[in-house]
Protein backbone atom coordinates (compact mmCIF):
# COMPACT_ATOMS: atom_id res chain seq x y z
CA UNK A 1 0.00 0.00 0.00
CA UNK A 2 1.78 3.40 -0.46
CA UNK A 3 2.73 5.13 2.57
CA UNK A 4 1.07 8.50 1.67
CA UNK A 5 -1.76 9.22 3.54
CA UNK A 6 -3.33 10.96 0.40
CA UNK A 7 -3.01 11.11 -3.11
CA UNK A 8 -4.47 12.45 -6.41
CA UNK A 9 -4.43 14.08 -9.82
CA UNK A 10 -5.28 18.12 -10.15
CA UNK A 11 -6.99 18.31 -13.56
CA UNK A 12 -8.15 21.79 -15.54
CA UNK A 13 -5.10 23.55 -13.15
CA UNK A 14 -5.00 26.98 -13.84
CA UNK A 15 -1.44 29.01 -14.96
CA UNK A 16 -1.04 30.08 -11.55
CA UNK A 17 -2.13 26.89 -9.70
CA UNK A 18 -4.35 28.63 -7.66
CA UNK A 19 -7.34 27.14 -9.17
CA UNK A 20 -8.34 23.24 -10.22
CA UNK A 21 -10.54 20.23 -10.02
CA UNK A 22 -9.15 17.57 -7.45
CA UNK A 23 -9.33 14.21 -7.57
CA UNK A 24 -7.69 13.03 -4.37
CA UNK A 25 -8.08 9.88 -2.37
CA UNK A 26 -7.62 8.93 1.11
CA UNK A 27 -8.78 6.40 3.88
CA UNK A 28 -10.55 4.44 0.93
CA UNK A 29 -12.76 7.38 -0.28
CA UNK A 30 -11.95 9.08 -3.35
CA UNK A 31 -13.25 12.51 -3.76
CA UNK A 32 -13.79 13.95 -7.06
CA UNK A 33 -14.70 17.48 -7.33
CA UNK A 34 -16.23 17.37 -3.93
CA UNK A 35 -18.51 14.16 -5.11
CA UNK A 36 -17.07 11.30 -2.19
CA UNK A 37 -16.89 7.76 -3.52
CA UNK A 38 -16.25 4.62 -1.17
CA UNK A 39 -13.44 3.02 -3.23
CA UNK A 40 -10.84 0.16 -2.35
CA UNK A 41 -7.58 -0.15 -3.92
CA UNK A 42 -7.08 -2.79 -6.64
CA UNK A 43 -6.76 -6.38 -5.84
CA UNK A 44 -2.91 -5.74 -5.03
CA UNK A 45 -4.12 -3.09 -2.36
CA UNK A 46 -1.73 -1.11 -3.99
CA UNK A 47 -3.15 0.06 -7.45
CA UNK A 48 -6.13 2.84 -8.22
CA UNK A 49 -6.88 2.77 -11.58
CA UNK A 50 -8.82 5.81 -13.20
CA UNK A 51 -10.06 6.78 -16.29
CA UNK A 52 -10.58 10.74 -16.53
CA UNK A 53 -12.96 12.13 -19.37
CA UNK A 54 -12.89 15.83 -19.35
CA UNK A 55 -13.98 18.31 -21.78
CA UNK A 56 -15.47 22.02 -21.59
CA UNK A 57 -17.90 21.82 -18.73
CA UNK A 58 -18.10 18.01 -17.79
CA UNK A 59 -15.92 15.45 -15.96
CA UNK A 60 -16.37 11.54 -16.08
CA UNK A 61 -13.97 9.18 -13.75
CA UNK A 62 -14.06 5.66 -14.22
CA UNK A 63 -13.13 3.93 -11.36
CA UNK A 64 -11.01 0.50 -11.14
CA UNK A 65 -12.58 -0.58 -14.73
CA UNK A 66 -15.82 0.96 -14.12
CA UNK A 67 -16.40 -0.85 -10.87
CA UNK A 68 -17.80 2.70 -9.93
CA UNK A 69 -17.55 6.35 -11.44
CA UNK A 70 -18.72 9.55 -11.09
CA UNK A 71 -19.63 12.91 -13.16
CA UNK A 72 -19.05 16.34 -12.16
CA UNK A 73 -20.00 19.70 -14.17
CA UNK A 74 -17.84 22.42 -13.67
CA UNK A 75 -16.71 25.68 -15.41
CA UNK A 76 -13.62 26.37 -14.77
CA UNK A 77 -11.69 28.86 -16.95
CA UNK A 78 -11.34 28.17 -20.91
CA UNK A 79 -6.95 28.52 -20.63
CA UNK A 80 -7.14 26.21 -17.37
CA UNK A 81 -5.62 23.01 -19.11
CA UNK A 82 -2.99 22.23 -16.57
CA UNK A 83 -2.29 18.63 -15.12
CA UNK A 84 -0.64 17.76 -11.86
CA UNK A 85 -0.31 14.69 -9.68
CA UNK A 86 0.56 14.99 -5.51
CA UNK A 87 0.76 12.83 -2.73
CA UNK A 88 0.47 14.21 0.99
CA UNK A 89 2.24 12.82 3.74
CA UNK A 90 4.72 10.29 1.91
CA UNK A 91 5.02 8.70 -1.45
CA UNK A 92 3.15 7.35 -4.07
CA UNK A 93 4.19 6.07 -7.43
CA UNK A 94 2.03 7.00 -10.57
CA UNK A 95 2.83 3.79 -12.48
CA UNK A 96 1.34 5.58 -15.75
CA UNK A 97 -0.27 8.75 -17.48
CA UNK A 98 -2.06 8.97 -20.67
CA UNK A 99 -3.28 12.02 -22.20
CA UNK A 100 -5.24 12.51 -25.54
CA UNK A 101 -7.08 15.76 -26.82
CA UNK A 102 -10.02 14.97 -28.38
CA UNK A 103 -11.49 16.61 -31.56
CA UNK A 104 -14.59 18.66 -31.28
CA UNK A 105 -17.92 16.91 -32.58
CA UNK A 106 -19.27 20.74 -34.13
Amino acid sequence: MPDATAFGLRVRCSEDGQDAVTLRYADGILNAAGTEVPTALGEDRKTLNLHVFLDKSVMEVFINDGIASVTRVDYPGEKDLGLSAFSENGNVTLKSLDVWQMKSIW
